[in-house]
């Protein structure tokens, strides 16, 4: 019986990998997309894109703790998760809360774990691919005007990327050649990412899972011993945020606190099925007299009750706007929308597809890892509301799948001449 990893087929010969070049191209063209960046707009510019990370870190960098998200003082929070927020305050400790040169390392942090990302694309697409491969998902990744200003996006957009890149990578390596440290690799990735963006965490499970089986079948004889360690590693060290949560909020809250008010954003009565930043509590005063005076747990509780009824009443509307957020994800149709991420957004879904139809018949197992992330991801994006910057998660999956479908057929012609 063949292994269930097993390399595709790829040229013998062939290009050469050219990672430094192409990892010193994305970084260059990402450090003159942040100087022209900074000097069009001031610090107060990118720091005004959330301003719920700065109350958070301003919490955590005077003593409040992980509490008041939209200022004020409105007592603990989770509304996002602490892993970013920490990170930021760091940068607020040393170089001073919301300053020019806060707004400057943040951005340059944002680019590295870019270039981190396309470092970790091209040795996974060598390893299962070709170097043809690894290069072209490089060159993408590395001079694509929608994905050269990410840096500029003040979310954990840039560094969950290059988690869930880095994740995919392990579970690989893991599952071809099992060990203990990268199993304790993979426990730890996982934990950074769900600290870090909790939506991940159903793909992180899959993923997990995956390896797992996989690594145990290509290996009958490796001991179970290493993966049931790190999946107690991963629930004991994370379980401290629920605990936390039930200490502070009285709540059961495992991920986050937010999903009923983003389910209510989506499918509120008027709602066209997207987010509407006007009517959030960070700049809406009624909202934000509203959270302060419930409370962070009601708040959300009647936020979702709402969404609720909004829902039952007109199922249909629901159906329609669960449509329209499904099409608007993988297309890149959002609001606002943009011509050149939609372009890049539809070609990488469609090309990305097309490549995981071909993996499927040369690597179904391989395949399988792929699918994971991609068909669990969005899952909470299309009853709630999409947005760019979610589904550029998942796009260096897609990004490598495309590169395979694009240079596969001239790997197999160059095999068979």
């Amino acid at each position: 019986m063949a292994k269930p990893l097993r390399k595709p087929i790829a040229a013998p010969a062939g290009p050469r990998l050219h990672l430094f070049p192409i990892v010193l191209l994305a970084e260059s063209l990402r450090l003159v997309v942040i100087v022209v960046t900074l000097k069009a707009h001031s610090a107060s510019w990118f720091f005004a894109q959330a301003s719920e990370l700065n109350e958070l870190a301003h919490g955590l960098l005077t003593g409040h703790g992980f509490s008041s998200p939209f200022g004020g003082f409105t007592g603990p929070s989770a509304f996002l998760a602490p892993g970013y927020p920490l990170l930021i305050a760091a940068v607020f400790r040393i170089f001073q809360p919301q300053s020019f040169a806060s707004a400057f390392i943040l951005m340059l942090l944002q680019s590295l774990f870019a270039t981190a990302t396309i470092v970790a694309m091209m040795l996974l697409a060598r390893k299962l691919f070709s170097n043809a491969a690894a290069n072209l998902a490089g060159i993408v990744w590395a001079v694509s005007p929608p994905l050269l200003f990410l840096p500029t996006i003040y979310w954990d957009t840039s560094f969950s990327i290059f988690l869930l890149t880095l994740l995919v990578t392990l579970c690989i390596y893991c599952a071809t050649n099992p060990s203990w440290r990268v199993w304790i690799s993979i426990a730890l990735c996982s934990l950074i990412t769900l600290y870090t963006n909790p939506s991940l965490a159903a793909a992180i499970a899959g993923c997990f899972l995956w390896t797992a089986i996989v690594g145990h079948r290509t290996f009958p004889r490796s001991s179970l011993k290493a993966p049931v360690a790190a999946a107690l590693l991963i629930a004991i060290c994370f379980s401290i945020w629920p605990i936390r949560n039930y200490e502070h909020l009285h709540a059961f809250i495992p991920l986050r606190s937010n999903l009923g008010y983003e389910l209510w954003q989506g499918n509120r009565t008027g709602s066209n099925g997207f987010f509407s930043p006007a009517l959030h509590p960070n700049v809406n005063q009624q909202e934000y007299q509203r959270y302060a005076a419930l409370g962070e747990v009601a708040y959300m509780h009647e936020k979702s009750e709402q969404a609720k009824s909004a829902i039952g009443s007109n199922p249909y509307r629901f159906a329609a706007l669960t449509t329209k957020r499904f099409f608007s994800f993988w297309s890149g149709f959002a609001q606002p929308s943009v011509w050149p991420m939609i372009a890049y957004a539809t070609a990488t879904t469609l090309l990305g597809l097309l490549g995981l139809i071909l993996l499927f018949h040369t690597q179904k197992m391989t395949a399988i890892l792929f699918a994971i992330p991609l068909a669990l991801l969005p899952l909470p994006y299309y009853v709630t509301h999409p947005d760019y910057r979610f589904r550029c998660v998942i796009d260096p999956l897609l990004t490598l799948l495309a590169a395979y479908a694009l240079t596969r057929r001239s790997a197999i012609s160059s095999t068979t001449h």
